[in-house]
């Protein structure tokens, strides 16, 4: 194992600096300027909370009850994901290490040397040379199926947004709200509904952008006629060419290249496009040839995850990737 050299200048300049407080210290009589109902921004599960706001500074938050998916509740990391908007160990730009040091990059020049290192590895120890962990807010799914070099096995744990089907389709609500907005001034967080449209937004402009139709550069795959929301022609096209589900006719022999695929969810999955897009992905995997793995256990959304982690996904990796040493 290499020695970390000038560790602690490292540590001086980018942390990590313990024990950092709110702007203003850790005060029970502070005024709060504004209360802004948000949502947290770690995982696909998106929770809600109200970020306090004082002297035009972040310096709490408080528990969100009318957002149905957490209802007040927030995990560790979304406890104290306010604290990072003035740290001192926030990055605001790539840092390259040279001669020892860390230097500011520009985000060409650093990508640039991720990908060459990513194919000097690969080249020398072959793909299983290098392993991606990923979470619920990346369309993990999407990526294994493009890029077979980078993964050498995958677990979908709850997938979401796979196909069109259920509340990802037009009985969605949130897709008319979508249709509305005019500009981001109307991305407000302050219903699921309106967080859920948002998100549905970005989804389109990944998969159906168009640079002429401002303001948001974006066509959707649904359109209104007669107050009833069908599908939106060539834009509808390549939204759903973009999902996994889709995808997976054209992408087989990357699949087949993989040492496992396992897909899972839970029974009580409160996002009804989940167990429909799992088990219309899982079909179209076996009508393909491509071995997997497909489980729905006792569990929602939340529940039972960290069990499946321990008991499922890890044990599913050890057995199916090889860590022996080249």
């Amino acid at each position: 194992m290499s020695k970390v050299e000038n560790l602690e200048k490292i540590i001086e300049d980018f942390g990590p600096h313990l024990h950092d407080e709110p702007y203003g210290g850790w005060r029970a009589d502070r005024v709060i300027d504004k209360v802004v109902p948000t949502h947290c921004p770690y995982c696909g599960v998106q929770c809600g909370m109200n970020l306090l706001v004082s002297d035009n500074h972040l310096v709490g938050f408080e528990p969100r009850y009318d957002f149905p998916v957490n209802e007040g509740r927030l995990c560790p990391k979304g406890v104290t994901a306010y604290l990072q908007n003035h740290h001192p160990d926030r990055l605001l730009y790539p840092l390259i290490k040279r001669n020892g040091n860390f230097e500011r990059a520009s985000w060409d020049e650093a990508l640039d040397l991720v990908v060459s290192k990513f194919q000097e590895i690969q080249a020398k120890y072959g793909k299983d040379g290098i392993g991606v962990y990923s979470g619920s807010s990346l369309t993990t799914e999407k990526t294994y199926l493009m890029d077979p070099d980078i993964f050498g096995a995958v677990y979908s744990l709850s997938a979401c947004c796979t196909s069109l089907l259920a509340d990802m389709g037009p009985s969605n609500m949130s897709w008319r709200t979508a249709l509305k907005f005019k500009s981001k001034d109307d991305f407000r967080t302050d219903s699921f509904n309106n967080v859920y449209a948002i998100a549905l937004t970005a989804m389109a402009t990944a998969f159906s952008p168009n640079p002429k139709s401002s303001p948001l550069f974006v066509d959707f795959p649904f359109r209104l006629e007669n107050n009833i929301l069908v599908p939106n022609g060539e834009a509808y096209a390549r939204f759903q060419s973009k999902l996994p589900v889709n995808m997976v006719a054209e992408y087989t022999s990357n699949l087949l290249s993989l040492r496992g695929i396992y897909i899972d969810y839970g029974v009580q999955e409160e996002f009804s496009h989940i167990p429909a897009g799992s088990l219309a992905l899982s079909r179209e995997l076996s009508e393909h040839g491509i071995p997997h793995n497909f489980e729905i256990y006792q569990g929602d959304h939340n529940r039972r995850i960290p069990e499946r982690l321990e008991t499922r996904v890890l044990p599913f990796f050890s057995r199916v990737l090889n860590f022996e040493m080249r």
